[in-house]
């Protein structure tokens, strides 16, 4: 008989007996429905369009199809890591292959075979959580729930997740509810949270882990004041990036923002300005120039449409991020951005965009008002003068990431 359908056989007569794994699957979806509240009041449509597609009968049928989905992999566990993807791949380099598993929803099945990793698919428990969210049937939750448990025996288990918001980290933080003292779900900082910014909700992720790996101390006290019961430790940028010696021309580079449907009059006010830089840099000095499209605005459609509005010349860039921060010192020119900030801490020189309302909670090496357009211009010779300038230099930290994310797992 398949090993799948002894295990539901096993669930039945062994898991529905216990109330156990019901209380969890209502917490998860607590908090599933708390989180779409939010981003709801932020991001409506695009939550309509999440919703309308997780209500339909698809997710069930994959829900159902969940509870005879392979288990072969769970059994050849021998170790206690778990990673929620390769995001966070740098730190693999702290584990021997053989006591990781990488956790994901999409396919890296090449990536962990040549690295002799074992990896797991986790959309029978992503479909699990929409089905129990959106049609109030538990079964395949609680089912999930028991088959992790079964699995998670013996010894002590570490999950490093990105997010703990979405069906995917949502669960994932709930295994520690299955045993709090052996289970450690850690939540490892993506993206830099600005405070009281307009256009976003103040908190996406890091909510509802009990551990926090964040990018400064700033970032550890904000996650702090949403979960005042959380651990939160400081280790940097999760991957190695630090700038190499410029060259003689340095390379601009314009940073999207991906506020077309958030705050679409401050996404017209910053594309107005990146034409402005665009054009005036051009005059100034024979720099590439660069535009580097948030995710949400990486789609060909969304791309184009933002090159139009700065210049057709404007180079689009889609490399990858490590690879980009790792290159040669540029410039870097952004507002409130994630990439902004690892540019600063990589050692580029970076361009603040700020208005009446915002100020920059990080360092950044000049700052441009957006509310004074009509001098812009004037201030390209300035920044690429100080940029130049051999003697300016603003300190980076260049901590070792691997040693503090071995101090802080230690504490763990």
């Amino acid at each position: 008989m398949n090993s799948a359908v002894i295990n539901l056989i096993s669930f039945l007569r062994e898991g529905r007996r216990t109330n156990k794994y019901f209380e969890i699957c209502k917490v998860i979806k607590k908090r599933r429905i708390y989180f779409d509240k939010v981003l709801r009041l932020y991001i409506p449509r695009a939550i309509e369009v999440q919703t309308k597609s997780s209500k339909s009968i698809f997710t069930f049928v994959r829900a159902f199809l969940g509870l005879f989905s392979s288990i072969s992999q769970y059994k050849k566990l021998k170790g206690s890591i778990f990673f929620e993807g390769i995001r966070n791949k740098t730190l693999f380099a702290n584990f021997k292959s053989n006591q990781m598993c990488i956790l994901s929803e999409g396919n890296y099945k090449n990536y962990c075979k040549k690295r002799g990793l074992i990896s797991i698919s986790l959309l029978p428990e992503i479909f699990a959580v929409k089905t129990f969210q959106h049609f109030n049937i538990s079964f395949f939750l609680e089912y999930h729930l028991y088959k992790w448990d079964k699995f998670l025996v013996g010894k002590d288990y570490k999950f490093f997740i990105s997010e703990d918001t979405e069906p995917k980290g949502n669960f994932l933080t709930a295994l520690s509810s299955l045993d709090k003292e052996r289970i450690k779900v850690i939540c490892i900082q993506h993206g830099y949270y600005f405070i009281n910014q307009k256009g976003f909700p103040p908190q996406m992720d890091n909510m509802w882990s009990d551990y926090h790996l964040t990018w400064d101390l700033q970032q550890a006290n904000f996650i702090k004041r949403f979960n005042p019961e959380c651990k939160a430790y400081n280790i940097g940028l999760p991957y190695f990036a630090y700038a190499k010696p410029p060259k003689e021309i340095q390379d601009i580079f314009l940073i999207g923002r991906g506020l077309k449907n958030l705050d679409p009059k401050q996404d017209k006010d910053i594309m107005n300005l990146y034409k402005i830089l665009f054009n005036g840099i051009r005059k100034y000095c024979n720099a590439k120039i660069y535009f580097r499209p948030h995710p949400n605005e990486a789609k060909n459609k969304d791309l184009n449409n933002c090159i139009s509005l700065i210049g057709r010349d404007c180079i689009p860039d889609l490399s990858n991020k490590i690879d980009c921060l790792n290159n040669y010192k540029s410039i870097f020119i952004g507002s409130a951005t994630s990439f902004l900030y690892e540019a600063s801490k990589a050692g580029h020189f970076t361009v603040g965009i700020k208005n009446e309302t915002f100020e920059f909670p990080f360092e950044v090496d000049f700052e441009i008002n957006l509310q004074t357009e009509k001098s812009i211009e004037s201030c390209i010779p300035n920044f690429i003068e100080l940029c130049s300038n051999s003697k300016y230099k603003r300190k980076t930290a260049n901590s070792n990431q691997l040693e503090l994310f071995n101090e802080a797992i230690e504490k763990i």
